[in-house]
């Protein structure tokens, strides 16, 4: 009786772990299919501004990276940020470039009239 249910247990985890697998690929895959394109790097932040709800970020060896709470240039409206994602971006930014820290970055490429934006998704302090 108890191995039935251990097995009984197994097979519903199994289960479940093939429905929480679905899931995922199924909110992430249009996603990905808009943002065909991503980067990363770790560089010594040069500048950090924000204005009018767009965060700009210069790295070395990244180049400028944007992170927006406004609406983005098109085609990239659906990557917009809430204003506590901008802060966070914001911060860690900050803190990289006052520190003299490296500051990791991941980013995805929007490519409206050729201008290859690089619209940050995470940051990390150290690298």
């Amino acid at each position: 009786m108890i191995k039935s249910a251990v097995s009984s247990m197994k097979k519903v985890g199994a289960l479940l772990a093939l429905a929480s697998g679905l899931v995922l690929t199924s909110t992430s895959t249009p996603a990905l299919a808009a943002n065909p394109t991503s980067g990363g790097g770790t560089g010594k932040v040069t500048f950090v501004e924000v204005r009018d709800g767009i965060l700009l970020v210069g790295i070395n060896g990244v180049g400028t990276a944007f992170a927006y709470s406004v609406p983005a240039p098109s085609p990239c409206q659906s990557w917009v940020q809430s204003a506590d994602a901008l802060k966070r971006f914001q911060s860690h930014a900050e803190a990289a470039l006052l520190s003299g820290k490296q500051l990791g970055i991941a980013y995805n490429i929007c490519d409206p009239d050729g201008q290859k934006i690089k619209h940050i998704w995470a940051l990390s302090i150290g690298g």
